[in-house]
């Protein structure tokens, strides 16, 4: 059964060739050399299955010409691969591309070994720190110390700069003879209930200048109310008869005061009581100058001043008896003579009316 099949195919065959070499007559002669053939081109996931069909294709080809009849020119098919060469691109293209497939191993003894010293090489041993490294240190620490210790102070400081809890409401004043103690407390009334660390002494002068007889002032704050002010005076040397008072005047020939008669009779000033003498600036400024340049204590036993001219400047004692001054150069030694003559014993003072210390090198008495 299995012969006559076969027999029977391969005439079928062989019929279907001679049909083909009598309808297309120039196949039989060309040779495989000469057959020509055109591909469409294919991915690239697809080429190797296309070259392995032209491989097959060939083969089978040369297997077709091999059993060719030269002769007859008849063409002796081989047997194809099952459902040929396009059932297999068709197939092959259907099939999902692979994946390659990772691949691991287990590191060699040497790998092994060469990545430990690797990591040895890479790793960093941390040195204790130099000296200078913490001294830098410690000084950068001391830094920031001080830098919050200020701005906590800075706070401190403007708190208690705004704060009410040290508002003034004591005043205590201190150094005043010829300004009274009431008439500074009114000068002195604005600053009550201002915070103690806004006042200083430029305020409170500012304050006082409305008196000629305060010279400075000095201040100190005692918390939490209380404002402790010393007034500093110009030094009275002279006083002058003016209106119903008498004018008070310092070294420099300015009023710093003008008091009643009573409070006069209780000033141990001297009295310049010519009223040409004080109008006279030069004459009265050199009669303040010579007052102003004698001993506390001196100035204390002088009740009267007067000169004729800037040379002839006469003081007069409170035991009545009269100092020849002269100008009012050579101040201190005049003064020291003076005080040497007053020191003489009574027998000798007693008969002594004048002190003429115009040439303090030469004093006269007589």
């Amino acid at each position: 059964m299995n012969n006559k099949t076969h027999d029977t195919n391969a005439r079928t065959a062989t019929s279907t060739d001679a049909d083909v070499v009598q309808k297309y007559p120039g196949l039989a002669q060309r040779s495989e050399d000469d057959s020509l053939s055109a591909s469409k081109p294919l991915p690239e996931h697809l080429r190797d299955t296309e070259q392995t069909e032209e491989s097959e294709s060939t083969t089978t080809s040369r297997s077709f010409s091999a059993e060719r009849d030269p002769t007859q020119q008849k063409l002796t098919p081989t047997a194809k691969p099952a459902g040929g060469p396009v059932a297999q691109r068709d197939e092959q293209r259907d099939k999902p591309a692979k994946k390659p497939r990772l691949r691991f191993s287990r590191p060699t003894k040497d790998e092994t070994e060469k990545t430990d010293r690797t990591l040895a090489d890479q790793t960093v041993v941390e040195l204790p720190p130099t000296a200078t490294q913490l001294t830098k240190k410690r000084l950068k620490l001391m830094g920031i110390s001080l830098a919050g210790v200020l701005v906590l102070a800075l706070v401190a400081i403007a708190v208690l700069f705004y704060s009410p809890i040290l508002a003034i409401k004591n005043i205590e004043i201190s150094g005043t003879s010829i300004l009274s103690e009431q008439r500074a407390t009114e000068l002195l009334g604005p600053l009550k209930e201002r915070p103690l660390p806004q006042v200083g002494d430029d305020e409170v002068m500012e304050l006082l200048s409305f008196s000629p007889a305060v010279a400075s002032v000095s201040t100190r704050a005692e918390p939490p109310d209380t404002l402790f002010v010393e007034v500093h005076e110009f030094t009275p040397v002279a006083m002058a008869p003016k209106g119903d008072g008498y004018a008070v005047f310092n070294d420099a020939a300015e009023e710093i005061a003008t008091i009643t008669a009573a409070q006069a009779q209780d000033q141990t000033l001297p009295v310049v009581s010519s009223a040409e003498d004080v109008e006279d600036p030069v004459l009265f400024n050199t009669i303040t100058e010579v007052l102003g340049s004698l001993p506390d204590d001196l100035r204390q036993e002088v009740t009267q001043a007067s000169g004729e001219s800037i040379d002839s400047i006469e003081l007069t004692l409170a035991n009545d008896k009269t100092v020849v001054w002269g100008n009012a150069q050579d101040a201190e030694k005049k003064g020291r003579v003076v005080q040497a003559l007053l020191a003489l014993p009574d027998e000798e003072s007693a008969q002594i009316s004048e002190y003429d210390v115009s040439a303090p090198d030469h004093p006269v008495t007589r």
